[in-house]
């Protein structure tokens, strides 16, 4: 089977990078699996003639030593490719451009997850289209009056630009605080983009959980805890531990999964506080690996086993 895997670069002095550990999970399976990998370079997509190609490193991985060589660089059509697995970070208008591309051959080839919805139901935006009262009280605005309108009525919410990631500008916001009109001008000054506001939620002491689903199966959980943080982000030192899901996560994820099945969304990790849905992600999902390391759930040899039945 021939594997893109569309993704900056991933590769520090002739091994696997240690910060793309679930992305590297996906690779190492698929080598051991024997599957022939191809780098695709996300800035080298080209659109000719009605046809999308992409410049790729054909690659040799080591599954045990993590080791990587380039075989041989060359143009493909991404419709030769088998399965095309999108794991990149950010989300900015060349994403936007590849997704679109990428959208052109989806028909034709298993892209995971569906470029187009990923391109048109971002994660902080995705749960506003499934209106419900699992999902906190938000606003999304660039108006720094009503930003803070919104955090009065509120006494407390949390801050976050929409197209940042892993905790990046993520601020707990207080009525209180005689700095709250300082830290909204700070904010606008760092981040482009409309601002998002949540209500703060008092379960996120407890910490926040995210959903591990693939293929329409709630695989597990991992509930991620600070205590020198609001943010409960591993990368801002938040430790983490593996949860079984409560009756209060199934009941989300029926109602959730439908709807993640209907838009061909593969991967998906759902990021739980209490009863209610803060984000849906779904551009480049990642702790999958948790899972393994935690609760002793394989979940990279469940997500390969599901590709190769679909593409059996």
């Amino acid at each position: 089977m021939k594997v893109g895997f569309l993704k900056q670069e991933f590769i520090k002095g002739g091994f696997l990078s240690p910060e793309h550990v679930c992305s590297n999970t996906i690779l190492i399976e698929a080598a051991i699996r024997g599957h022939e990998i191809y780098h695709l370079h996300p800035d080298k997509i080209i659109f000719n003639n009605n046809s999308v190609a992409c410049v790729a490193d054909v690659l040799d991985l080591n599954p045990d030593s993590q080791a990587v060589q380039v075989v041989r660089t060359l143009k493909t059509d991404l419709t030769d490719l088998d399965v095309i697995f999108v794991r990149m970070d950010g989300f900015d208008i060349n994403y936007i451009t590849q997704m679109t591309l990428l959208s052109l051959i989806s028909d034709d080839v298993l892209i995971i997850n569906d470029p187009f919805w990923v391109k048109n139901f971002y994660e902080k935006l995705y749960p506003f289209f499934m209106t419900d009262a699992c999902f906190p009280k938000t606003l999304i605005t660039h108006d720094k009056e009503m930003k803070i309108d919104f955090i009065k009525q509120n006494g407390k919410a949390v801050l976050k630009p929409l197209y940042a990631y892993g905790g990046d500008g993520v601020l707990l916001m207080d009525a209180s605080d005689v700095n709250l009109n300082a830290l909204l001008e700070v904010h606008e000054k760092t981040f482009d983009g409309p601002s998002i506001l949540q209500e703060y939620l008092p379960a996120s002491e407890d910490g926040d959980k995210r959903i591990f689903i693939i293929d329409g199966e709630p695989l597990g959980a991992v509930l991620r805890k600070s205590n020198q943080d609001f943010r409960k982000n591993i990368k801002r030192g938040g430790s983490v531990h593996f949860v079984d899901l409560s009756e209060q996560d199934k009941e989300i994820c029926d109602f959730i999964i439908p709807k993640l099945q209907e838009k061909n969304i593969m991967i998906c990790g759902l990021d739980v506080i209490g009863d209610k849905v803060t984000e849906i992600n779904v551009t480049s999902p990642v702790g999958f690996s948790l899972l393994e390391d935690l609760g002793n759930i394989n979940a990279k040899s469940i997500l390969w086993d599901k590709v190769e039945k679909k593409l059996s």
